[in-house]
């Protein structure tokens, strides 16, 4: 069974909050908020606005559907964009046992 969580947080102009390789896992966090929703490094960003993500330029295209949206809705004050993410969990517990070699 796959552990998964969505974060939602105020949205950004200049970033997403973190960056993503190839296969969309987590290589470095931006938004320090990311961090207090105990997000981390090597987890898989799956949904981003609400888009299923299948490899790293569809977090563009997610942005931009996302930002054409909002061009045709009004915000009301106090109103303000969200980014919505949603990571997959990677378990870092695994049960290797590590040999030294005391020579």
């Amino acid at each position: 069974m796959k552990d998964y969580i969505q974060v939602t947080l105020p949205a950004s102009k200049t970033s997403v909050g973190l960056d993503v390789d190839e296969s969309l896992h987590v290589i470095k966090l931006y938004n320090t908020r990311l961090l207090d929703h105990g997000i981390k490094c090597g987890y898989k960003l799956i949904r981003f606005q609400g888009y299923t993500l299948t490899k790293k330029s569809d977090i563009i295209t997610a942005l931009i559907q996302w930002n054409n949206k909002f061009q045709n809705e009004t915000l009301y004050p106090g109103d303000c964009k969200e980014f919505i993410y949603e990571f997959e969990i990677t378990n870092t517990n695994t049960n290797t046992n590590t040999k030294t070699n005391t020579q």
